[in-house]
């Protein structure tokens, strides 16, 4: 699956979505599937917001790093608050109309 989020066979030589997320988390972090929802469980809680279950986030990580999915806006600044990486560093663009914070800040 293909998105505007980043790579694919329309962008040639970029690395997809789902290979940067698995990327940032394995090589960079050195984090397994569970321990990155764990992360991102953990963030979630620190900023106040619901998130998935850990089975569901589980399956969802998954597709997103099979890019069989594309995380929405809200778990794109889970995964980027978790990973501490920049949106683009992960081959994401994040919403600016979509907001957590009155500030505009992620």
């Amino acid at each position: 699956m293909t998105s505007s989020a980043g790579g694919g066979p329309d962008e040639p030589g970029r690395p997809s979505v789902g290979a940067l997320l698995r990327m940032a988390r394995r090589r960079d972090r050195s984090w397994s599937q569970s321990r990155l929802v764990r992360e991102i469980l953990a963030v979630g809680s620190q900023h106040g917001k619901t998130t998935a279950n850990a089975h569901s986030l589980m399956i969802m990580l998954s597709g997103w790093e099979n890019d069989r999915a594309v995380p929405d806006q809200y778990n794109r600044r889970l995964l980027v608050l978790a990973l501490r990486k920049k949106p683009s560093e992960l081959g994401l663009e994040l919403d600016p109309d979509h907001h957590w914070y009155p500030d505009g800040d992620v």
